[in-house]
């Protein structure tokens, strides 16, 4: 299930009382930007996303589901996936967001990666490489990973995703909060 992130960033940015100049200019993006966004004329970037959700003062959960306090079996089909430009996609593995922690396929196309900036947020995050060969680039040092492989890293660093093989990549994801928040 493909989800619509543009209507509740939009949703966010009403309720915050905040204009389209506005939460660009916060999120460092072009106006033009943020309202093909909000629109679904495009699909933003991981980069974007973050930013946004930045911007907000919103964990990135918040732009992809709305929580559920009760547990759910999900089918593939019910689950919620974010598709960005860059042809990688985010599948959360859970009803909604949970507290302190998210769960995610992460699936990259072929010399794919998380985004173009490299990224820094807080808390730590776990991976463990399902099919595909990917590199995680973590402040001066890389990791290369197989299927199997694990990692986990302070992702207050910078890092960044790399599906190095010639074939598409995929990877469980474990995103949580030192502080038991919610993301």
């Amino acid at each position: 299930m493909n989800i619509d992130f543009g209507s509740r960033i939009r949703g966010l940015r009403k309720k915050q009382e905040l204009s389209l100049k506005q939460l660009a200019q916060l999120a460092e993006i072009s106006v033009s930007l943020l309202s093909e966004v909000e629109t679904g004329k495009s699909k933003p970037s991981i980069d974007t996303l973050y930013a946004l959700a930045k911007a907000l003062g919103v964990p990135i959960a918040a732009l992809l589901a709305e929580p559920s306090a009760s547990a759910k079996k999900l089918s593939t089909a019910q689950r919620t996936r974010l598709e960005t430009a860059s042809g990688a996609g985010w599948t959360r593995l859970t009803p909604g967001p949970e507290s302190g922690i998210e769960f995610l396929e992460v699936d990259y196309p072929a010399g794919g990666a998380s985004g173009t900036e490299w990224l820094s947020h807080s808390g730590r995050e776990w991976l463990m490489i399902l099919e595909g060969t990917f590199r995680l680039e973590f402040e001066s040092e890389s990791y290369d990973l197989l299927p199997g492989d694990t990692l986990v890293f302070d992702s207050e660093g910078q890092h960044r995703l790399v599906n190095t093989g010639d074939t598409h990549g995929k990877a469980i994801q474990v995103l949580f909060s030192v502080s038991g928040g919610k993301w």
